[in-house]
C-alpha cells in the first residue's frame, strides 16, 4: 500500500485498500462524506433500536427527541446525495447515458430490499399474531408476493422508503440543475424552491387540497377473504412528503455547487449557534411533523464533518507509533484526545462506505430487537434506563451483524452493487 503524506495527512495513491471490500475510489471522493454517512447509519439504528423512543418518554411533551433523530438522519443521506450530484455532474450532456448510470445500481437494490423489506414484515406481522401456520400456505404466500409487489412499485415502503424518492430526483435532476445554473448565485435557487414548496404544501393543499391523492387508491379482490389497497401516487416526487425531501436534496446541490456555504458555517461558530436556535425553537415548540425545518441542523452537522479526512488509515507503522508514543506519554492528554478522534473517525468512515448496505440489510435483525427488549422488559418491569442501555447494545449489536453481512456480500458476489449498493 502507497500512502502520501501531505501537510501530516495520509491519503491513499492505490485505487484499492481491499479489492474484495472496497471499491475504486472516484476522482472527486471525499473522505468526510462517508464519515458523515458512517455518523448518519448510527442514528438512524439507534432510532430502529428503540433509544430514541425510549428518551422521548423522559423528555415529552416538552421535548421530541425522537423527531430530532427521526428528522435528521434521513435528510442527511439526501443531502449527501444533493451535494454530490453537483459535485459529479456539473453538467450533463447525454440525458440518456447519465440516467443508465444513476439508475443502475439504486433501482435493482430498491426493489429487491424493497420486497424483502415488505414481505418480512408480513410474515413477522403473523408470527407475533400467533398466525405462524399461515406461513406455510401458498395461497396466502402468493397474496404477500402480489401485495408486497405493489406496495414497492407505488413506493409504500418502511424503512426504505426514502430510496424511492431519491430514484425520482435522480430523473429530474437534469432539469433542476438546469434551473440552478440560471441563478447567479445558487443559494437563491434553494430559498426559491423553499419558499414555493412551502406554498404549495401550507397553502394549496391546506385550502384547496390539491395533494388529496387518496381519491386515486382503489382496493384489489384477491379472493373471498383477502384484499389490498393499492396507493398509486403515494411516493410520486409531487407528493407533499417527497417535496419535503426535495427541498433537502436542492440544498445539498447548492452547497455543492457553493462550497463556500459549508466552510462558512463550519468556521463561524454564531451561524451555528443561530441555526441550532432556529431548530430547538421549532423542537420546543411543537412536534416535527416534517423534515422541512431540518434544513438548519442539517447544516450545523454536515458542515462540522465539512473536509474531515483520515490520518494513517492503514499505515500499521504508523498506528504503532501512535501506540507507542501514548504508553511513552501517558500523561499527554492532547495526543489521547487526538488518538481517540482518529479511531473515531476511522470507524465511522467504515461504517460509510458501506452505510448504503447497512441501510438495506439492518431490518433483517429486527425480530432481535423486538424479542430482546420484550425479554428484558419483561424481566426489569420496562425501567426506562435499563431500556435505553439495552438500545445502544442492540444498536452497537445490529451495525457489527449489518457490516459483517454486507462484507460477506461484498467478497462472494462478483456484482454485489446491484444487491447492496455498496
Amino acid at each position: 500500500m502507497n500512502i502520501e503524506k501531505k501537510n501530516g495527512i495520509y491519503e491513499f495513491k492505490s485505487k484499492l485498500i481491499d479489492k474484495n471490500l472496497y471499491k475504486p475510489k472516484k476522482k472527486n471522493y471525499f473522505y468526510w462524506i462517508d464519515i458523515n454517512r458512517g455518523f448518519s447509519i448510527i442514528c438512524l439504528v439507534l432510532t430502529h433500536s428503540g433509544f430514541a423512543a425510549h428518551l422521548s418518554r423522559l423528555t415529552y411533551p416538552n421535548f421530541y427527541i425522537f423527531d430530532l433523530f427521526h428528522y435528521l438522519v434521513i435528510p442527511i443521506f439526501i443531502f449527501l446525495s444533493g451535494y454530490a450530484m453537483a459535485i459529479n455532474y456539473p453538467q450533463i450532456d447525454n440525458y440518456k447515458v447519465y440516467l443508465k448510470k444513476k439508475l443502475k445500481y439504486i433501482v435493482p437494490n430498491y426493489l429487491i430490499w424493497g420486497f424483502i423489506t415488505v414481505f418480512f414484515t408480513f410474515c413477522w406481522s403473523y408470527i407475533n399474531n400467533n398466525q405462524i401456520g399461515k406461513l406455510f400456505n401458498i395461497k396466502e404466500i402468493l397474496f404477500l408476493l402480489i401485495n408486497s409487489f405493489f406496495l414497492v412499485i407505488t413506493g409504500v415502503v418502511n424503512v426504505i422508503y426514502f430510496v424511492f424518492f431519491i430514484i425520482q430526483f435522480y430523473i429530474i435532476y437534469p432539469i433542476l440543475l438546469k434551473i440552478m445554473n440560471k441563478f447567479k448565485k445558487p443559494q437563491f435557487f434553494y430559498f426559491v424552491s423553499l419558499l414555493i414548496i412551502i406554498f404549495l404544501i401550507y397553502f394549496l393543499e391546506r385550502y384547496f387540497g390539491i395533494f388529496n391523492f387518496t381519491k386515486f387508491n382503489f382496493t384489489i379482490q384477491f379472493d373471498s377473504e383477502h384484499t389490498f389497497d393499492v396507493y398509486p401516487f403515494c411516493g410520486i416526487f409531487f407528493a407533499p412528503n417527497s417535496l419535503i425531501f426535495l427541498s433537502v436534496f436542492i440544498l445539498g446541490m447548492v452547497c455543492g455547487k457553493n462550497k463556500k456555504i459549508l466552510s462558512t458555517i463550519k468556521h463561524n461558530k454564531l451561524i451555528i449557534i443561530f441555526l441550532l436556535v432556529i431548530f430547538s425553537l421549532y423542537l420546543f415548540l411543537g412536534p416535527c411533523v416534517n423534515h422541512l425545518f431540518s434544513a438548519p441542523i442539517v447544516l450545523v452537522i454536515v458542515s462540522f464533518f465539512y473536509k474531515m479526512t483520515l490520518k494513517s488509515n492503514t499505515n500499521i507503522n504508523e498506528k504503532k507509533n501512535i501506540k507507542n508514543n501514548l504508553k511513552t506519554n501517558q500523561n499527554n492528554l492532547n495526543l489521547k484526545i487526538e488518538f481517540v478522534k482518529e479511531k473515531s473517525k476511522n470507524v465511522l468512515w467504515k461504517l460509510g462506505i458501506n452505510s448504503a448496505g447497512i441501510y438495506y440489510v439492518h431490518s433483517l435483525f429486527a425480530p432481535i430487537i423486538q424479542i430482546t427488549t420484550f425479554f428484558i422488559g419483561n424481566l426489569t418491569g420496562y425501567l426506562l434506563p435499563i431500556l435505553v442501555l439495552t438500545s445502544i447494545g442492540l444498536t452497537i449489536l445490529l451495525l457489527v451483524l449489518s457490516n459483517l453481512l454486507v462484507n460477506f456480500i461484498k467478497k462472494k458476489v462478483d456484482r454485489s452493487r446491484y444487491i447492496i449498493g455498496s
